[in-house]
């Protein structure tokens, strides 16, 4: 999380550190949805080498293909947390769905993916 907050800083420039820096679960949403999209790409390329078989790479696509469409429903919820809490005064509300709701639905996404796509015993 730190990899994406101070480049964040960085990139914004002089002056201080600000919530919007650690509001990261949109980050995080588009990273898993990166990494499911590239493990199709593996799951082709294990079957094209003949490191799998046809029935396990099937049963690899509708994981990963579940995964990716949960990931997507959840990256418009955390859009959607964004839209409506960004610019609210409520401190303590935003601090909690953006910086604990957002963050954990993000990494919560990682943690499937690994958890389903690599390891789907």
């Amino acid at each position: 999380m730190v990899g994406v907050a101070v480049p964040r800083k960085l990139v914004r420039g002089p002056g201080n550190w600000t919530r919007n820096d650690f509001y990261l679960g949109l980050e995080l949403c588009w990273g898993a949805l990166a990494a499911c999209l590239l493990q199709f790409y593996s799951i082709a390329q294990g079957y094209e080498q003949k490191v799998t078989t046809a029935a396990v790479a099937l049963t690899q696509v509708q994981v990963n293909a579940t995964v990716t469409i949960a990931t997507l429903i959840a990256m418009l919820l955390v859009l959607a947390l964004h839209q409506n809490w960004e610019a609210s005064l409520k401190r303590g509300h935003q601090i909690f769905l953006l910086g604990g709701v957002g963050n954990a639905i993000g990494i919560m996404l990682f943690a499937s993916f690994v958890l389903f796509t690599e390891y789907p015993r």
